[in-house]
């Protein structure tokens, strides 16, 4: 059997050639974790949190964690003091029901809560390099919350940041006493 040259140059093409397909993936810039222990209470109105990364400019990237009261079973509709940094940041009322059915988990019992984002956005793109800002909101009872803030910049090297409360919300001093989230720990990976 004879081959001419023009055969064999597709054969090697299509031998060494990866094919390019719509759904590939541009590679991921790191991998951010969010990990804590979370302290169940047994009070009424209490227990919500959400998780989500802003840009530089506070707009929000990315949800990755949202308890279902809130998120999926719209809690914040009905009760204002559920989460409304994260109703407010992400504007939720303008969100698809399946996008926050997606990053909605049930109110997790007490013990370690660990929350992994590939630094992609919520289109599953890969963010820019740059900084980013990781939010962690608490409504620990009624009106009373917490809110912690980490910065970590994407693309650069590894980090681990221990945020504290920052004061955006009212609360009362006993809440930091026991508190609902404790060891909160932001690691990047680049």
């Amino acid at each position: 059997m004879r081959l001419c040259s023009g055969t064999i140059g597709i054969i090697l093409v299509s031998l060494f050639a990866r094919p390019s397909f719509a759904g590939d993936a541009a590679p991921s810039p790191g991998r951010l974790e969010v990990s804590f222990d979370f302290q169940e209470s047994k009070s009424m109105a209490s227990n919500q949190f959400a998780i989500w990364v802003a840009d530089a400019d506070d707009v929000v990237v990315k949800t990755l964690a949202v308890t279902d009261f809130t998120g999926r079973r719209r809690g914040w509709e009905f009760r204002e003091n559920s989460l409304p940094l994260w109703v407010k940041s992400a504007e939720v009322e303008t969100l698809a029901k399946e996008s926050v059915d997606a990053v909605s988990r049930a109110t997790p019992p007490s013990g370690e809560v660990r929350v992994v984002w590939d630094c992609r956005d919520q289109n599953g793109n890969p963010v820019p390099p740059g900084d980013y800002k990781i939010f962690v909101e608490c409504s620990v009872r009624d009106e009373s919350r917490l809110i912690y803030l980490a910065e970590i910049e994407v693309g650069g090297n590894p980090a681990e940041k221990k945020p504290e409360p920052i004061r955006r919300g009212y609360f009362s001093a006993g809440i930091l006493r026991t508190p609902m989230i404790s060891g909160l720990t932001i690691k990047y990976l680049p």
